[in-house]
């Protein structure tokens, strides 16, 4: 009977083996969890992008349409735009833009805001502008915005027949 006892053997795992196993688990899980960071870092950062193109956009629809409106533009200053009901105040990490009693911030920088007349650069603030540029500077570029009001038929025709 002992000779017998002694062919049986238990199966199982050695200590050797458990090792291996945990350390191929351990780098496994170190990989995974790696990558997830990266993937996570990189949609905070698309999110931060996305969210930064939205404002610039919605800042320059609300932009054109006050500048579109057939109201006077006028440049108080580099850092001030007033049209009929709206005041741009360009300050140094937002923008508000003040309607009445509304006012709304937009969070772009403009570094600068040159007026035109004709193409012709203009720094007193009496005069209506017709073209306005904004030079904008983003996280990772700096941008111009060039603003032109709509000429129509009838004041083309006006201008021609008084040359």
């Amino acid at each position: 009977m002992s000779s017998s006892s002694a062919d049986i053997r238990l199966k199982g795992f050695t200590l050797l083996e458990l090792l291996i196993g945990m350390i191929v688990s351990t780098i496994v899980l170190g990989a995974t969890f790696s990558a997830y960071h990266i993937i996570a870092k990189q949609a905070c950062v698309y999110q931060e992008k996305t969210k930064m193109n939205e404002e610039l956009s919605l800042f320059h629809s609300r932009l054109m349409s006050d500048f579109q409106n057939n109201t006077p533009v006028f440049l108080l200053s580099p850092f001030e735009l007033r049209m009929d009901e709206a005041v741009y105040h360009f300050q140094e990490s937002y923008t508000l833009r003040k309607t009445g009693e509304h006012i709304d911030t937009f969070f772009v920088t403009i570094n600068a805001c040159e007026g035109f007349v004709n193409g012709e650069p203009i720094g007193d603030s009496e005069v209506a502008l017709d073209q306005v540029l904004l030079k904008l500077k983003t996280e990772t570029r700096q941008e111009e915005i060039i603003l032109k009001k709509p000429v129509d038929a009838r004041s083309l025709i006006e201008n021609n027949s008084t040359r």
